[in-house]
């Protein structure tokens, strides 16, 4: 379904079940070394690359280790996470060590967010390599009542991941995802500083409301972001 929307780039979640046949095997880690490849040969035959991985990043050297040797075991270039603060020195040096980015995502605003705002996200990369950056989800920043575009401002160089998403409603958390260029976002500004930025990196779809529509939406997506792609071009 992904490889016929166009799609050659995917970033799987440490919760998302392989397939339907085996809901018990997670798409992370401590998937064992047969599925591993068995994995990577299914993404390559479909000319899809595991681009980015959403871990579940933490303290825990010896888990973090094994999450890093499993991206690049997987030919991945970003890790999107959200660690606690204290874990960032020693993330930093298996940056250094596998060449892999760690991005940290923001989800809406609460007690238990800790970067829901730019500001969060810059004080974990203050005086760390440039290996640790943000990965900007504009619809949690809209849900959170912020302005993506003032976002993305100010975490400009810090930019290592972005999940495209929209949404209905801003500053309500609960507010449903709508196709991108739909919703309050205001993508095509959202598109524009990015291009203004210079960023090259990578860039997910995240559409988190199943529904019937799911594939019809997720196809919308993707070509409003080619439509806006051309509109830069020409």
């Amino acid at each position: 379904r992904i490889a016929a929307l166009g799609i050659a780039h995917v970033e799987p979640c440490f919760f998302l079940s392989l397939d339907k046949a085996r809901p018990e095997l997670k798409t992370n880690e401590d998937l064992p070394a047969d599925v591993r490849k068995e994995l990577k040969t299914r993404l390559a035959d479909r000319g899809i690359a595991m681009s980015a991985f959403y871990a579940n990043l933490g303290t825990d050297k010896d888990r973090a280790v094994k999450i890093f040797e499993f991206c690049a075991e997987m030919g991945t270039s970003t890790i999107v996470a959200e660690p606690p603060a204290e874990a960032f020195d020693m993330i930093d040096t298996l940056c250094q060590k596998y060449s892999i980015n760690v991005a940290v995502h923001n989800h809406p605003e609460s007690p238990q967010s800790k970067y829901w705002k730019p500001e969060n996200v810059l004080a974990v990369c203050k005086d760390r390599s440039k290996r640790i950056g943000a990965c900007c989800d504009t619809g949690h920043w809209v849900r959170s009542g912020l302005d993506p575009v003032e976002c993305l401002k100010k975490l400009e160089g810090r930019i290592l991941g972005f999940h495209l998403k929209d949404v209905a409603e801003k500053g309500n958390r609960q507010s449903r995802d709508v196709p991108l260029g739909q919703g309050q976002a205001n993508y095509a500004a959202v598109l524009a500083e990015l291009r203004r930025q210079g960023y090259r990196g990578v860039m997910t779809i995240e559409y988190e409301h199943d529904s019937p529509a799911l594939d019809d939406d997720v196809a919308k997506c993707v070509a409003f972001v080619e439509q806006t792609a051309k509109k830069f071009a020409s």
